[in-house]
């Protein structure tokens, strides 16, 4: 009968009645395929779609649980949207699952899905409606960021810099050296690495080193370079770097006392550095303003050999001398020695003796020059002395009284003087000790004090370790 024909038959003309309107039919998955069985339209096809998908199968009752769980069971059929629909710029659920949709094509003999590399396009703001504005996110952003509460607001100071929580501690572990040496710098200022900083630093520190014999000045010079350039610590050159620097070393005790005492001598140096850099860029400022060029040509040779901070303390001792602070601070009180160069006995004192200046090069060289020798004057002291009378120094007395004040203040302020007669002293002078009555009781051969309870002349050069040291406390 009509009636008992094949339903499966019936579909498959209702599917060709429906293919001839359409050309284009569809399985009930939802999935559309192309109904043309032509091999030039399925290598468009493939050539469109990627070639690395992989191939699979649907069981039938996959195909009806997705039917069934298409609520509406609608149809997607593959139409050109024209340009006066949907113009507003969104797209609802459908739009968005029909494009799904159409990323896939299902080949009609074995079901095989596959996936068409298409780039969907949306108008310019479809970001914002999903997302969010941006501008205001930055805001809200800014406001969290100032309304958060920084440590220095949460905890003391102290606290901090004794957890090492401050914002230097942050920055020594950015850096990549040693924070021994960072800390150490900023105290003596940058260090220079250049050779001929390294060489007069070098020789510096080996005539500190004179008790050393057997400390070579090459060696020096490389450790500065390994402790300056390369940021090496004395442990590390002591392990990895000791064949550089063999004569400052001593096995036999590994106590490396050479090296340490270089590393204070550096310390030492670097902080005399700093300071002679920073009174030179001082005297200089004032030399413009000031008329007596020989004096401070004179005063910068000075500070430039000056190889101690007493010598450094001389010659700015000397240059307080010659250039009073004048308008940049008004002094407590006004001196004689003002008094009497504003007087003009400076020029008295040039005429009658040597100056100052030209005494400490003659000491320095112990012997005077015969250019140098002073002329006798014409005239008799009383007579050059009477051209300066004033009403301060009323008579020619007064007037050498005041030259001989001039003189030997200038004396003991000239930089060389004091070097000269600072050699001759530790070179001659000699100490000796005697205890007191109570003193004599209570030192006893045990006692700490007892290798200096009796001392009869002995030098200073002759002084080991902190002997002078005991001294000064014994007699505390």
């Amino acid at each position: 009968m009509d009636t008992d024909a094949d339903p499966v038959e019936n579909r498959g003309n209702d599917e060709e009645e429906e293919n001839d309107e359409d050309n284009h039919y569809e399985y009930g998955d939802g999935f559309l395929a192309d109904s043309d069985d032509g091999e030039e339209e399925e290598e468009e096809e493939e050539k469109q779609c990627s070639d690395d998908d992989e191939d699979f199968s649907l069981h039938e009752d996959d195909y009806q649980l997705i039917q069934e769980n298409n609520a509406s069971s609608q149809k997607f059929k593959r139409l050109k949207k024209s340009s006066e629909e949907h113009n507003d710029g969104t797209y609802d659920d459908d739009d968005v699952e029909e494009d799904e949709l159409r990323s896939f094509i299902i080949d009609e003999d074995d079901g095989r899905v596959m996936e068409c590399s298409k780039k969907r396009k949306y108008k310019q703001g479809i970001s914002s409606d999903y997302f969010g504005d941006p501008e205001k996110f930055l805001k809200l952003r800014k406001k969290d960021l100032a309304m958060e509460r920084k440590l220095e607001d949460e905890f003391e100071p102290t606290l901090l810099s004794d957890k090492y929580m401050t914002g230097r501690d942050e920055e020594i572990r950015k850096l990549d050296v040693p924070e021994r040496m960072q800390l150490s710098e900023e105290e003596t200022g940058t260090v220079p690495v250049d050779e001929a900083s390294i060489e007069e630093e070098s020789n510096w520190i080996y005539a500190q080193l004179n008790q050393e014999s057997s400390v070579e000045k090459d060696d020096i010079s490389r450790f500065l370079e390994l402790f300056h350039v390369q940021k090496l610590e004395i442990p590390f050159i002591v392990m990895y770097r000791k064949e550089q620097c063999q004569s400052l070393l001593k096995s036999e005790t590994k106590l490396h006392k050479v090296l340490w005492m270089i590393q204070d001598l550096d310390k030492k140096w670097l902080l005399l550095r700093k300071r002679k850099t920073a009174l030179l860029g001082y005297y200089t400022k004032r030399f413009q303003e000031e008329e007596e060029f020989d004096l401070n040509q004179s005063l910068i040779k000075s500070l430039n050999a000056a190889e101690t901070e007493r010598e450094v303390d001389d010659v700015d001792s000397m240059f307080s001398l010659h250039f009073p602070l004048g308008q940049y601070k008004r002094p407590n009180r006004t001196s004689q020695y003002s008094f009497c160069v504003k007087s003009g006995l400076r020029d008295v004192v040039s005429k009658l003796g040597f100056s100052a200046e030209r005494l400490g090069l003659a000491l320095s060289l112990e012997k005077v020059l015969v250019d140098d020798e002073l002329e006798d004057a014409k005239e008799t002291p009383e007579e050059i002395a009477f051209n300066y009378v004033s009403p301060l120094f009323q008579d020619a007395q007064a007037v050498l009284k005041g030259a001989r004040h001039v003189a030997a203040v200038e004396i003991s302020c000239d930089a060389s003087i004091k070097k000269y007669v600072r050699r001759v002293y530790m070179e001659n002078a000699v100490v000796s000790t005697s205890p007191t009555l109570d003193g004599n009781v209570i030192i006893d051969s045990c006692h700490r004090f007892s290798s200096v309870k009796w001392l009869r002349e002995k030098p200073l050069s002759k002084f080991d370790g902190a002997q002078w040291l005991l001294i000064q406390r014994a007699e505390e």
